[in-house]
């Protein structure tokens, strides 16, 4: 098997482990960050019901915006979701959407590893 010509048609597909990865960017660049990492893991802890700002708050001795701007950065990437309860959001992990992206990534690295080795 000649190296060069598979590495070469992995990266000439559609979706090479270089694109992958980039359509999974932001997701790795939103959990970089270990306070954001750390709120992640709450609200995985926390299940379906989610998390408030205040519980955070609490639990972490940041502020209301610095948890509030951490959360925005997991929102936007859509790592998480709020759901209103009277006055107060709760914000869960829904990542659903991002697993299959993933999942390509990591078999795209996976056989790329491999062609190398």
């Amino acid at each position: 098997m000649n190296k060069n010509m598979d590495i070469q048609s992995i990266t000439e597909t559609a979706e090479n482990p270089r694109q992958l990865l980039e359509a999974c960017s932001d997701l790795f660049v939103a959990l970089a960050d270990t306070v954001r990492r750390g709120l992640f893991i709450s609200m995985i802890e926390s299940g379906s019901t989610g998390v408030s700002v205040a519980t955070l708050t609490a639990t972490t001795k940041l502020s209301r915006p610095a948890i509030s701007h951490h959360l925005k950065v997991l929102k936007d990437c859509g790592l998480i979701k709020a759901r209103k309860v009277g006055t107060h959001n709760f914000y869960y992990v829904d990542i659903n959407e991002h697993i299959e992206r993933l999942k390509k990534f990591l078999q795209s690295a996976e056989h790329f590893s491999k062609i190398i080795h």
